[in-house]
């Protein structure tokens, strides 16, 4: 994955020099795991050149390739939940609440 973010001259300005970003990455993935996995090209980086080589990078380094997959394979692992089992159970505990009074 290569992420690429342009947004309107002003409003990067803006965000900047107010400093109303405050995380070190603006993907999600890299958010997750707090390290840029995948490349982050933003305004005057973001052009289809740069995207074209950070995405050939991945094709060309098999390596990578898999150490990236593990890493969000591990963070995707710690953050599953069982959310169907979770909700079943919520709806019984709202049953048997209610039976009760």
């Amino acid at each position: 994955m290569v992420v690429g973010y342009k947004v309107h001259w002003l409003t990067y300005l803006l965000a900047r020099h107010l400093r109303l970003v405050k995380v070190a990455h603006v993907a999600m993935a890299n958010l997750l795991v707090d390290e840029r996995l995948a490349p982050e090209l933003l305004q005057g980086e973001c052009t289809p050149e740069r995207l074209a080589r950070a995405l050939l990078g991945f094709f060309h380094d098999p390596e990578r390739v898999a150490r990236v997959r593990a890493r969000y394979r591990g963070v995707h692992e710690a953050m599953r939940r069982d959310t169907n089992a979770q909700a079943a159970g919520a709806v019984l505990e709202l049953l048997h609440g209610d039976a009760g009074a």
